[in-house]
């Protein structure tokens, strides 16, 4: 049975009255230092920040208290779910660039045999999930590329995928 036209207003005023109670949105820099900010409180150090070379870009290069493990980020600021989620935002082309420009830095900064992994944060803000949606854990070595932790992160909802670009070819 399909909703009449009065049904479809009510349900639209109700989702542009969520919304309008959500977190403004911020920029990239912004929801960096928010991922850096919460992955620093669960066992990350941070390293560096925006690191540049002509064939792609670092947003944060992090070290893994518990192994060693240096972990390059790249951040995704989602103003909504249904803009799609931060892994399906990083094509082909972007994941390709994310190994080169994790290369350069470790062949700079660490021996290339170094353990790395690259890490997709989502930052979005936080409308209200309900109790099933979230699965945190205290680290990276609670969850997969497949197992995202989610979190909320003051007005923000974080999706940490962890070694979600795989050196393979994806």
């Amino acid at each position: 049975m399909e909703p009449d036209d009065a049904t479809r207003v009510a349900v639209s005023e109700r989702h542009v009255a969520d919304l309008e109670t959500v977190a403004p949105p911020i920029s990239g820099a912004a929801a960096e230092r928010i991922a850096a900010d919460y992955l620093s409180a669960h066992g990350l150090d941070h390293l560096g920040a925006n690191w540049r070379r002509r064939f792609g870009e670092i947003d944060l290069v992090m070290r893994e208290r518990a192994s060693g493990t240096i972990v390059f980020v790249e951040v995704r600021y989602r103003t909504h779910a249904a803009y799609g989620g931060a892994l399906e935002s990083v094509d082909r082309r972007k994941r390709a660039r994310l190994r080169n420009a994790a290369l350069a830095w470790l062949q700079r900064h660490a021996d290339p045999d170094d353990p790395a992994r690259i890490d997709v944060v989502a930052v979005a803000p936080d409308i209200g999930t309900t109790a099933d949606d979230d699965r945190t854990a205290d680290g990276p070595g609670q969850c997969s590329s497949i197992d995202p932790v989610v979190a909320r992160h003051g007005d923000y909802r974080i999706d940490w995928i962890v070694s979600a670009i795989e050196d393979d070819g994806d």
